[in-house]
Order: structure tokens, then C-alpha cells, then sequence
């Protein structure tokens, strides 16, 4: 069964960056995700949107920067 909340080291893992760099876009809130305790929980579905989300922002600027040159 897949998981449904990840941790921040697990996010780390997958997204392949290092825990600090999760930790400080838990943090400003640029990922989604809430408390228990000292440990962050990241829903799949968040994490799965902030992908999405930022591969199609990225997308989007390269084919503006495209059209500009």
C-alpha cells in the first residue's frame, strides 16, 4: 500500500534535494503540509500537486522566455 502522508525526510528522498531544503519550504508554506508534534506530514496529494504545479509554472516561463528571444 502506498503511502498517503509522507515525512520530510521521505519527501527529501523522492524529490531528491536535502531534508533541510523541505524543511525550509515547509516552513514559508511553499509546500502544504501540517504538524504532529515536532514532525511534519506531507499528504501524497499535496506533494503529488506541488510537483504538478511547478513543473507547469517552469514550463511556462521557458516557452515565454522562448518567445522573447
Amino acid at each position: 500500500m502506498e503511502n498517503l502522508v509522507y515525512t520530510s525526510a521521505e519527501v527529501a528522498e523522492i524529490l531528491r534535494t536535502r531534508p533541510n531544503t523541505i524543511i525550509d519550504m515547509l516552513n514559508s508554506g511553499e509546500l502544504p503540509a501540517y504538524r504532529e508534534g515536532r514532525n511534519w506530514k506531507i499528504p501524497r496529494e499535496c506533494l503529488e500537486r506541488y510537483i504538478v504545479t511547478k513543473a507547469m509554472k517552469e514550463t511556462k516561463e521557458r516557452r515565454k522566455e522562448k518567445k522573447d528571444v
